[in-house]
């Protein structure tokens, strides 16, 4: 029992600091790296104050309080009930954003899922040519297609039953992205769709920052209601992340898992969809990985 339970310390006190270490993600970028457990740290302070609620010694107990502390000082900010909303609004867009991972075969899963929630709008990234071969039968119900396959981990494709008032490519860095403007009842909407370089290693994190800091100052200069969707390659609780949705003024969709779900120690929320202000989240939903490590995004807004 001694032994378990000075394992148990040992990993509170990697929690504490892994916490602190993760508020200087801004300064290095392994500090980053830190910043993305924040649930899985303030699980383990959780788990700690209630074992140390009935055991000795009661310092273990403050220590446990101290992770949740300031796990909570990251998270609160992001528990967003009151900007969510069910009242319905005269324009809505059903979107699935999903990085299919270029190595899968899934290729009829993800077809017929696509089938099932009927988007209106789907971004998909590490497209490889045989991906857009599979899923060529879209095109029947989404007449309005963009395709950038690549044989790496970032090619990217566009399905819209929405005409694309303007679309073309754009390189925040040098990964392509796709910026589209359509119309829906009138009403003009921006959709940026994107997935940056993964933060490995100090050159990684730089290419990502710039990305972020690009698309950042694109969105500042676009005047009407904005949606960014993709794999980011950051997660909310990141310093970065933080400065990114001051910068833009973007509502965030949500910091459960979308990447490494089934592995629950190492799961974080890489995949977002991001709304300006106009725009208001009407249905969220974290669908299945289909021989991804990563699981669709569907949202549901309405402007």
């Amino acid at each position: 029992m001694n032994t378990m339970k000075n394992i148990f310390i040992i990993l509170l006190l990697l929690s504490l600091m892994g916490s602190c270490a993760g508020l200087g993600g801004n300064y290095h970028w392994i500090l980053d790296l830190f910043s993305h457990f924040n649930l899985q740290y303030m699980a383990m302070g959780a788990i700690g104050f209630l074992i140390f609620l009935f055991t000795k010694p009661k310092k273990y107990l403050l220590l446990s309080l101290l992770i949740i502390g300031i796990n909570l000082f990251t998270i609160l900010p992001y528990i967003t009930f009151a900007k969510d909303s069910k009242k319905p609004t005269n324009r809505q867009l059903k979107i699935l954003s999903y990085n299919v991972y270029s190595q899968s075969e899934s290729y009829l899963q993800v077809f017929n899922e696509i089938k099932v929630k009927n988007p209106d709008i789907i971004f998909l990234m590490e497209v490889t040519p045989e991906w857009t071969k599979k899923l060529k039968p879209l095109k029947k119900i989404y007449p309005y297609v963009i395709l950038k396959p690549q044989f790496d981990n970032f090619g990217v494709a566009m399905y819209s039953k929405h005409k694309y008032i303007k679309a073309r490519y754009k390189k925040f860095s040098e990964v392509p992205s796709i910026c589209v403007k359509i119309r829906i009842k009138k009403k003009i909407l921006n959709i940026i769709a994107t997935h940056p370089y993964p933060p490995i290693g100090q050159d990684g994190t730089n290419l990502r920052n710039k990305h972020l800091a690009k698309i950042a100052n694109f969105i500042q200069r676009l005047k009407q209601p904005t949606i960014l969707m993709g794999d980011l390659n950051i997660t909310p609780f990141s310093p970065i992340y933080k400065n990114f949705l001051e910068k833009t003024k973007l509502q965030n969709f949500g910091i459960l898992p979308t990447w490494n779900k089934n592995i629950p120690i190492f799961a974080i929320a890489l995949d977002h969809i991001l709304i300006s202000k106009e725009i208001t989240f009407l249905e969220k939903e974290i669908g299945e990985s289909f021989g991804s490590d990563h699981n669709m995004i569907f949202t549901t807004v309405g402007f």
